[in-house]
């Protein structure tokens, strides 16, 4: 799977410009604030429908200007896909796949995937667990599209409840009039099945994260990852469902005096363990930074096993972050594969065979050799 080109237009600080790629590495060099990160979240956005930076649809639109878009050429195997992305400030974005304009996210998902790592992603380990959560979430979404729709109705329902949790303590009502048997049995089923996906995510996850960690510290620690929330010991979907609507009834009072629902995927976990010790409370900053570039290499791993093909790599200014060992590994490991690398300094690029290179200045994109610091 590649990019072949895009086309920007209103996107952030690009005006319009066409921008093409190899099918292997594609550094984006230049001083800071220039347009580097906003081709990368270009790509990233067609192949997960958002910012990975947090901004909103209409923020990703030039100031002063209305609308934008993101056009480029990809593809697959033997087929094509020309994928097109408008925004408007003024209505939701239309999605179009060669040219025919499409409903559904889902629809969009999948066609394109990358993987996507920036510095923000090295507080991974130490993070909230909302950020592990994403993190797994984003990942299944790009291989199994229908887990979006899931993931969409499942927060849809929780908000139902939660509203009605909050009726409950408004008017002082202990809940037992039967309103929440509905919600809490649609809850629990859905919750079942995002469960049932994410672990057998993290399982792969965890296989592949193992030997790309034990590589990095020469088989002298060993990396395990797992996901944490209903026990273990309720495997099936419907053992899972009845855990779940037990544990929504116990808690009840406690969900009425908070006006949250305290129990479901929505506050599940990833124990990410080195040496059997949370990574979280004792590993040190190399640990961690080798725990989540495992992570993310064996997030392109399960992409390449699922689909027969390995998504494009984006790495966000992160080789400046990592000592020489790791940037050393990380371009080996991604030497056969397209990918994507912004920075400002030179010397990180200099063991970066038969790169495309490309200078970014004020929103402009150029094909030219790397100068020297400070040129």
């Amino acid at each position: 799977m590649i990019i072949t080109d895009i086309t920007l237009e209103n996107f952030r600080n690009v005006e319009n410009q066409t921008v093409s790629f190899s099918d292997g590495v594609n550094i984006l060099y230049g001083s800071n604030a220039q347009g580097k990160t906003n081709l990368v979240e270009a790509v990233y956005y067609l192949a997960c429908g958002k910012s990975f930076r947090g901004a909103k649809d209409r923020e990703l639109t030039t100031f002063s200007k209305n609308s934008s878009r993101i056009n480029a050429n990809t593809s697959s195997g033997e087929r094509q896909y020309n994928l097109e992305i408008r925004l408007d400030t003024s209505k939701p974005k239309e999605i179009y796949i060669n040219r025919v304009k499409i409903q559904k996210m889902r629809e969009f998902m999948g066609i394109f995937r990358a993987v996507l790592f920036t510095p923000e992603h090295l507080s991974l380990i130490k993070g909230s667990p909302s950020e592990r959560r994403s993190f797994a979430d984003s990942a299944i979404c790009q291989i199994k599209p229908a887990y979006i729709s899931l993931l969409f109705e499942y927060y849809k329902v929780l908000e139902q409840r939660n509203a009605l949790l909050k009726r409950y303590r408004a008017e002082g009502s202990d809940g037992n009039d039967g309103l929440l048997e509905y919600w809490n049995i649609k809850l629990a089923s859905d919750a079942a099945q995002i469960v049932k996906e994410r672990r057998e995510y993290i399982k792969n996850l965890n296989t592949h994260a193992k030997e790309f960690y034990s590589a990095f510290c020469s088989g002298k620690e060993a990396l395990d990852i797992k996901y944490s929330g209903t026990p273990e010991e309720y495997t099936s979907q419907s053992e899972i469902q009845d855990f779940i609507i037990k544990k929504l009834e116990e808690n009840l009072v406690s969900d009425i005096k908070n006006g949250a629902t305290s129990c479901g995927p929505h506050r599940d976990d990833l124990n990410v363990e080195i040496d059997t010790k949370p990574a979280r409370l004792y590993a040190s900053q190399g640990q961690q930074r080798s725990s989540i570039l495992s992570m993310k290499l064996a997030e392109g791993e399960i992409s390449h096993n699922v689909t027969g093909e390995y998504p494009v790599f984006l790495f966000d200014d992160i080789l400046s972050e990592l000592d020489l060992d790791r940037q050393n590994y990380i371009l080996r490991e991604i030497h056969s594969k397209q990918v994507f690398i912004t920075g400002c300094i030179d010397y990180l690029f200099s063991s970066v065979k038969n790169a495309s290179k490309i200078y970014v200045e004020k929103g402009v994109y150029h094909n030219r050799d790397i100068p020297s610091c400070g040129q």
